[in-house]
């Protein structure tokens, strides 16, 4: 077991210290260093290859973890508003942002255990995100968010009782009839 851990190691492990990015600040070299070390935000937003390894050229574009869909946090992100360091510094300091929702599953510890670390290194992590996310998939720029793909699937469901008198039965609104 230890000669395939060693191979998948020599193939996959970036060994040594962080090498800051001098082409952007310091507080962003801190969030890159908090959120690809120690924070390992790839490790479930980052799809793998069959050997488990991060597929590195789809750096934070959504992975699977713990039995759950991270989103991908990077220019193919499906948020129909766009990420910016404020909306994602207070997605992870309290879980929640009025125009993302709230964090859940794996994600959730993550945001709690956020909330108790130094607000500049969450400001940090958000800034790096931020600029990794960039814009909005070009497919979702402009999208009403009514419109969404994501909105669609979250439209809350109005049972019969609850329709109007001019609606006809059916699980759906899109079934009534004129």
């Amino acid at each position: 077991m230890r000669f395939i851990l060693a191979g998948w190691k020599l193939l996959f492990l970036r060994e040594g210290p962080y090498q800051p990015d001098t082409t952007h600040d310091v507080q962003w070299n801190r969030g890159a260093y908090l959120a690809n070390g120690v924070g390992h935000c790839g490790a479930c937003h980052t799809p793998r290859d069959s050997l488990g390894a991060e597929i590195r050229t789809r750096h934070f574009a959504g992975g699977e973890a713990e039995g759950w869909h991270a989103y991908a946090i990077n220019s193919d992100s499906q948020s129909h508003e766009a990420w910016n360091a404020d909306a994602l510094h207070a997605f992870l300091r309290q879980g929640w942002h009025e125009q993302h929702g709230d964090a859940h599953g794996p994600m959730a510890p993550v945001s709690r255990s956020l909330a108790l670390a130094a607000d500049s290194d969450v400001q940090a992590i958000a800034v790096y995100v931020a600029s990794v996310m960039e814009k909005p998939a070009k497919s979702h720029q402009g999208t009403a968010a009514a419109d969404h793909p994501i909105t669609k699937l979250a439209q809350p469901f109005t049972p019969p009782h609850a329709r109007a008198a001019t609606t006809a039965p059916g699980p759906f609104p899109s079934e009534a009839s004129n």
